[in-house]
């Protein structure tokens, strides 16, 4: 596997875990989400898995990109 997209898998995991799986303790703790509704829904687990691995291959697309030397046009 290329390390631009390892790079880029790494960051689609390490989001997932963290928007699915912390963020709705911290949005109860702060007061942004009731404590009554349910913190994990299979819907949305679904949804942020397929999200965050768009994104991830995106990120991995671009590091790709940037680091690319770009070629000089003589006139």
């Amino acid at each position: 596997m290329k390390p631009h997209v390892k790079v880029g898998l790494f960051f689609a995991v390490w989001m997932f875990v963290i928007m699915t799986f912390v963020m709705p303790y911290i949005f109860v703790w702060i007061g942004l989400q009731d404590a009554d509704e349910p913190k994990f829904p299979l819907v949305k687990i679904i949804i942020n898995v397929i999200v965050w691995t768009i994104f991830g291959f995106y990120m991995a697309y671009k590091s790709k990109n940037k680091n690319t030397p770009k070629k000089q046009i003589d006139s």
